[in-house]
């Protein structure tokens, strides 16, 4: 039987909107820090208020059924 492995990140985004002023949210300094320590090959999905990244390993032999 094969089992597929899947890791997912998530980057959290939050705007200067939600904090009312221009000194909150999201640097693009903390968002390329944080995109850099993620898999190249990874799938991205964007959701509201974050950065999904899904890295899909080989399939894993496993010994049973």
């Amino acid at each position: 039987m094969k089992v597929q492995r899947i890791e997912r990140f998530s980057i959290p985004i939050t705007g200067s909107r939600e904090s009312l002023s221009f000194d909150g949210g999201t640097t693009v300094r903390t968002l390329k820090r944080a995109l850099n320590k993620l898999p190249l090959d990874g799938k991205i999905q964007l959701d509201y208020s974050q950065i999904i990244v899904m890295h899909v390993h080989d399939d894993i032999e496993v010994d049973g059924e």
